[in-house]
């Protein structure tokens, strides 16, 4: 039984994607400057993915396409398909190209601080970017999914050993953990912390690749299974957000700009173990994001276009993601403008997700499909709001 689950499993790459760098270095941010006060804003975002990843693993299911398939396909007319298309492109796929320099950099500064030293090119250039890079491209172009899936399992049990290990070794007060996850509370100086927090675990490409996941699964899946896979995976990666939380809130240190800064603060106190399982975890978050970014953003393009995930073109959009990141991090470019105009597009696409997702469940063509329709309205509804604070941050519209 353990093995069939396993195989049925797509879930795990969701909880490897959003288990990023960006995930960690928020974590620690939070840790640090609120404590355990905002535990909650972690259970409440994981309850969240949960639902809205199980709605699109469900739709999937049902209509036997991925959730940019059905999006495009639900806009009926030229323009609004028009709009569709170029509001998922550039926000799946520029957006992750972009955000595709933050893992490597992320992949990179783990290793360095496991090898204890930077290994340069030439003229400036950082040799360990193009290493992660080759070594991904191997594993893709090389790799079954199966064995995607398996390595991305591997740094997912090795992330949250590490992190869970470390939370544990700072002794963490039970009562001040149980107060802060389960009484929602905030300073308004803390909102976008709170927001940032969120945002870190509900990321609008998740959907996109579950769902595409999900839609080319060869053999037979009944919801059931995929619903119990998704609590598991997710729920996991929300562990690791909530150890990061716990291992700064207590460390000691008084401000953080990164996860590393933690291991540092960590190894006076717990030995350079500390400093080393917290590399092995920012490591792992980088190589793990680093796979499932230009994955998601290669089904996406497919759908878009037509393609099978398996033709050549599609394969290029994997490698255009994976050597744009590359770039811009072996050659320290600071990518803010592609990461502003992601940030905008995705401002745009997630208040409009919701409102798809509101639509969808419960159009006469798959309302029969999901129980209880005033439950799932109410919840929607204050999901697509969350959505639009998420938005709205992104599009810079406050903080």
């Amino acid at each position: 039984m353990k093995k069939k689950f396993f195989r049925l499993g797509p879930g795990i790459l969701i909880t490897a994607a959003f288990i990023g760098p960006g995930t960690l270095t928020v974590c620690t941010i939070v840790g640090v400057n609120s404590g355990t006060s905002l535990l909650w804003a972690i259970l409440f975002s994981v309850i969240i993915t949960i639902i809205t990843q199980n709605i699109a693993a469900k739709i999937s299911l049902k209509t036997k396409k991925g959730l940019a398939q059905v999006l495009i396909n639900y806009s009926n007319t030229p323009l609004k398909k028009w709009f569709m298309l170029i509001l998922l492109i550039s926000a799946i796929f520029l957006g992750n190209s972009a955000y595709e320099a933050g893992n490597i950099t992320g992949a990179k500064i783990g290793l360095e601080q496991i090898i204890g030293s930077k290994v340069i090119y030439f003229s400036g250039v950082d040799f360990l970017p193009i290493i992660i890079c080759l070594l991904i491209s191997i594993i893709y172009l090389m790799g079954s999914s199966e064995l995607i899936k398996k390595l991305l399992l591997f740094i997912v049990v090795l992330i949250s050993f590490s992190f869970v290990f470390a939370a544990i070794i700072t002794k963490p007060d039970v009562l001040s953990v149980l107060n802060g996850l389960l009484i929602p509370r905030f300073d308004l100086s803390e909102l976008a912390l709170v927001i940032s927090l969120i945002g870190t675990t509900i990321v609008p490409y998740n959907l996109f690749l579950h769902s595409a996941l999900i839609k080319n699964i060869s053999h037979k899946i009944d919801y059931k299974q995929i619903k119990n896979d998704t609590i598991i995976s997710v729920s996991i990666g929300g562990l690791i957000s909530f150890c990061i939380v716990l291992a700064a809130a207590n460390s000691g240190l008084k401000s953080v700009e990164s996860v590393s800064d933690l291991g540092i603060a960590l190894s006076p106190i717990y030995g350079e173990f500390s400093k080393y399982l917290i590399s092995i975890g920012l490591f792992g978050a980088g190589i793990s994001s680093a796979i499932t970014a230009p994955l998601a953003a290669s089904y996406v393009v497919s759908e878009c276009f037509g393609w099978k995930i398996k033709e050549n073109k599609a394969k290029f959009i994997f490698l255009f993601v994976l050597v744009s990141g590359t770039i811009f991090s072996s050659l320290d470019i600071n990518p803010i403008v592609i990461i502003q105009l992601a940030q905008l597009f995705n401002g745009l696409l997630l208040p409009i997700i919701g409102v798809f997702l509101l639509l969808l469940v419960t159009s006469n063509k798959l309302k029969n499909y999901f129980n209880n329709q005033y439950l799932i309205k109410i919840i929607l509804t204050i999901i697509l709001v969350s959505y639009m604070f998420l938005g709205l941050k992104n599009l810079g519209l406050f903080f």
